[in-house]
């Protein structure tokens, strides 16, 4: 699935881009765990890019994605609290 949502959101494989179609195939791969899919949605999410903006799923999706390994889960989520985006406040 993940590999369906790379393609869509890049255009590869003569496929037209669809940023609506890839964040479903991320979505569906987040589900079920997929490292890259989740670091992939929280960014999605972040940008509004194929789905509504929500920082707080930006957030979920981007620490999921830390916990398991993913720098770049760890660079959105980081740059989420610097801006107290998505994350609660002190």
């Amino acid at each position: 699935m993940y590999q369906f949502g790379d393609a869509f959101s890049t255009a590869q494989h003569t496929l037209a881009v669809d940023q609506k179609a890839s964040t479903d195939f991320f979505i569906a791969a987040a589900e079920k765990a997929h490292v890259p899919a989740e670091s992939r949605l929280a960014v999605a999410y972040h940008n509004g890019t194929g789905i509504a903006k929500d920082d707080v799923k930006a957030a979920y999706w981007a620490r999921k994605a830390m916990d398991a390994g993913e720098p770049a889960g760890a660079t959105l989520l980081a740059k989420l609290y610097a801006a107290g985006n998505g994350v609660p406040r002190d």
